[in-house]
């Protein structure tokens, strides 16, 4: 299923106790990440976990205000670009489950708030 504007949309935003908005778009077979901007920054986390997503690039409209990131259980082998821009405020990003074979897979050197990885 392509991620569209639309499916972004109409995807469910949960909001935890501690006050957190989650926009959740797990499960979905989404092989690419694009059409976040209909998302606006109202969201604290992104979850795209268990998608067939394979690489993470430069498609993130600005999102300051993101700060955790699920990318478990995916087909991802590489991040490349800048996520630093577009999320400068990712202090946990959660690739378990990936095709990552080694550090130098992923470009994070930019995040200077990631905390937990």
């Amino acid at each position: 299923m392509r991620l569209t504007s639309e499916l972004v949309q109409q995807s469910t935003a949960v909001l935890i106790c501690v006050g957190d908005r989650t926009l959740v778009l797990q499960n979905l077979s989404i092989p690419a990440i694009e059409n976040l901007a209909r998302a606006r920054d109202g969201f604290d986390t992104l979850d795209l976990s268990n998608n067939v997503i394979t690489t993470v690039e430069d498609t993130f409209p600005p999102f300051p205000r993101v700060t955790t990131m699920h990318l478990g259980g995916n087909r991802i082998a590489r991040i490349t670009g800048r996520l630093a821009q577009s999320l400068p405020n990712l202090r946990t990003l959660v690739l378990t489950g990936n095709r990552i074979a080694t550090m130098a897979d992923l470009n994070l050197v930019e995040l200077r708030r990631l905390r937990r990885l």
